[in-house]
């Protein structure tokens, strides 16, 4: 197994069933999660929380949402739904602490797939 995988596996992700979508295939499943790293930035979502974006920040969260859950990266998918139905029910109260939550597992994430090989 690739370290990144055994990391991210360390963080309660659900990569067995990700890399049973792409019918077994790491090294693809590797470059999905290159793509997410480089498409996703949370950093993004928090500026338009900012500036009460909301109806943006609820798009792009969503997507966070979506391609972490085909990914199997079941931290960023529980901390963005929460955020996402929150949004979705236009309720603003502490988004600050849901948006750190999401911050938090993406951080993680980020720290998993950067890893440098061994």
């Amino acid at each position: 197994m690739h370290q990144i995988i055994q990391q991210l596996n360390d963080l309660g992700c659900d990569t067995k069933s990700a890399i049973n979508r792409l019918l077994g295939n790491e090294a693809t499943y590797l470059t999905f999660l290159e793509k997410y790293k480089k498409t996703f930035r949370v950093a993004e979502l928090g500026e338009l929380l900012n500036q009460k974006q909301y109806q943006d920040a609820f798009d792009c969260v969503h997507n966070i949402k979506g391609a972490a859950g085909n990914l199997g990266l079941t931290p960023l998918y529980s901390a963005s739904s929460v955020l996402t139905e929150k949004l979705r029910a236009k309720d603003y109260t502490d988004l600050e602490s849901v948006y750190q939550q999401l911050s938090d597992a993406y951080r993680d994430f980020l720290a998993a797939v950067e890893q440098p090989e061994s």
